[in-house]
């Protein structure tokens, strides 16, 4: 594993809260493969409810927007807030829902444990988030069977 892999294995391992013992990662070659090692590791938590809606309204809490603002709703500030204990957005965010996607993916594990719930389709956005900044590639070109190494270029 070059150290695109291994910077890609300490980033999941900090969003998600989770441990990869090398041998674990030895075996993840797409995307999906990284989804399923994360449903494996929630063995105990239900795999419902929606992270990001419950996010959506603290962030719309912090900022103060009206109750009738959505997803769509231009941040009042330059500058993302910051949330204490949680990491910020490595993206440039102009709406709540981008900050919250970005919210989520960064801290899915510290957030999802407040709940005891996973959503596979989260974790999945998550991760394409995470796969998509680390190789430099649009997040809809991150697919679950892509090769990290030769279809998306991690090195």
């Amino acid at each position: 594993m070059g150290l695109g892999g291994v910077e890609l294995v300490m980033e999941i391992e900090e969003c998600f809260r989770v441990g990869i013992s090398d041998a674990e990662a030895q075996k993840i070659s797409t995307p999906g493969e990284i989804c399923e090692f994360l449903a494996g590791t929630w063995i105990g938590y239900q795999p419902v409810g929606c992270l990001s809606m419950s996010v959506f309204h603290r962030v719309r809490r912090a900022l103060e927007l009206p109750a009738r603002a959505g997803p769509d709703a231009a941040l009042p500030c330059a500058a993302p807030p910051r949330f204490p204990g949680l990491r910020g957005p490595r993206q440039k965010v102009r709406t709540v829902g981008e900050l919250v996607l970005e919210l989520v993916a960064r801290n899915y594990g510290r957030l999802s444990e407040t709940e005891s719930v996973w959503n596979p389709k989260e974790v999945w956005r998550s991760v394409q988030l995470i796969v998509a900044d680390m190789v430099r590639v649009a997040p809809g070109r991150v697919r679950r069977d892509a090769l990290l190494v030769d279809d998306l270029g991690l090195e």
